[in-house]
């Protein structure tokens, strides 16, 4: 396999241009783009070449809310873990919610 080159500036001009999306067009995404995405993040690099990737197709609103919800309950472990204080936890932890659901 031959990787290709790329120079300082290129890279920095990638890592620079990447956004952090917050807000979701209700559009449907064509399966066919869907399966070419998830196709194309496995061939990212694996800790020992593990390959743990899983993904989940979410189609329904009720399916966002339930990740969500488990997503958010996971966090608040976390968070609570870390000693952060409840108030702080109730606030990023509900900002999430509302992002996916």
């Amino acid at each position: 396999m031959i990787v290709p080159v790329m120079e300082a500036g290129d890279f920095q001009s990638l890592i620079r241009a990447r956004r952090t999306v917050r807000a979701y067009r209700p559009d449907a995404i064509p399966v066919d783009q869907l399966e070419a995405a998830v196709e194309d993040a496995c061939w990212a690099p694996s800790p020992h070449d593990t390959q743990p990737w899983r993904f989940a197709l979410i189609t329904s609103a009720d399916g966002r809310r339930t990740l969500a919800e488990a997503m958010g309950e996971r966090w608040r472990e976390d968070l609570t873990a870390d000693d952060a204080r409840a108030t702080f936890i109730d606030g990023q932890v509900k900002g999430s919610r509302v992002r996916l659901s």
